[in-house]
């Protein structure tokens, strides 16, 4: 006799065995992915409905990179693209553009108080800085030209169509701005683009997230069994815990070698 295997009753509502469709707790949204493996002509179907466009590789790769949040502003009334990123805490512009078009702006060297690593732990070969006037082209942000500080880098591939990188140390600024200006639903009543949207939405969580933890996002305590001394200009790895878990949303992430890492 053939072994017969029951799976179980199939869902008209999500197409999966094993329950019922009023007890179902899939979320269609996500359980798209569900056909990648078992059935690519179905998810090469479904995704054809986001990406109308696209070739059947780039539809292959369909999650693995995002959209950049890019938006066009005005330094010294020339209009460059820029990268709106909250991760960064300065502002950058590439050596090839500043020479272009801001070079009657003096470079200034800081590289006697100012030192700034990247992920990897590799130092951000920075030239000197600028400081300009900036312009986001909505009154809600810049009524008013802001003057801000820029870092002068090195060219890279990215900068060849992007090559301003906005941070914290503008974004901050516009934030309260907007926030004084149009008070604190601005993300609502500003009528804000997308990438303005996205990035002045992640300061405002991270604002309220600090305002309602006493200004600490959270407390690291040490878990290390003997006192620890730390002596000058060295670096020590202290484990820890935290006491409350970050509300962030998880999200996927690639991970790639690197010949200067510094980190444990």
């Amino acid at each position: 006799m053939a072994d017969y295997n029951d799976k179980g009753p199939t869902c008209f509502r999500c197409r999966q065995q094993g329950h019922l469709m009023r007890d179902c707790t899939i979320n269609l949204e996500h359980s798209k992915m569900y056909f990648i493996d078992e059935n690519p002509t179905v998810f090469k179907k479904i995704m054809s409905q986001y990406l109308p466009q696209q070739t059947s590789s780039s539809i292959q790769r369909a999650g693995m990179v995002g959209s950049a949040n890019e938006t066009h502003v005005k330094i010294e009334d020339h209009d460059f693209k820029a990268l709106l990123d909250t991760g960064s805490s300065i502002s950058t512009i590439s050596r090839s553009t500043y020479d272009k078009f801001l070079s009657s702006h003096p470079l200034e060297p800081i590289t006697d108080f100012l030192t700034i690593k990247c992920a990897d732990g590799a130092t951000l070969p920075y030239q000197g800085f600028i400081t300009a006037t900036i312009s986001t082209g909505n009154d809600a942000l810049t009524e008013e030209p802001l003057e801000a500080i820029f870092l002068i880098v090195p060219d890279i591939d990215y900068h060849s169509h992007v090559p301003v990188l906005l941070g914290t140390n503008i974004l901050d600024i516009l934030w309260s701005r907007a926030k004084q200006t149009r008070g604190t639903r601005f993300l609502q009543t500003a009528n804000l683009s997308t990438p303005w949207y996205m990035a002045l939405r992640s300061i405002s969580i991270r604002e309220k997230e600090l305002v309602r933890n006493n200004q600490t996002l959270a407390i690291v305590k040490s878990s290390e069994a003997k006192d620890i001394t730390i002596p000058p200009n060295t670096e020590v790895i202290v484990k820890g815990y935290m006491t409350k878990q970050i509300p962030t949303h998880p999200m996927c992430a690639i991970l790639q070698p690197t010949l200067k890492s510094k980190l444990p």
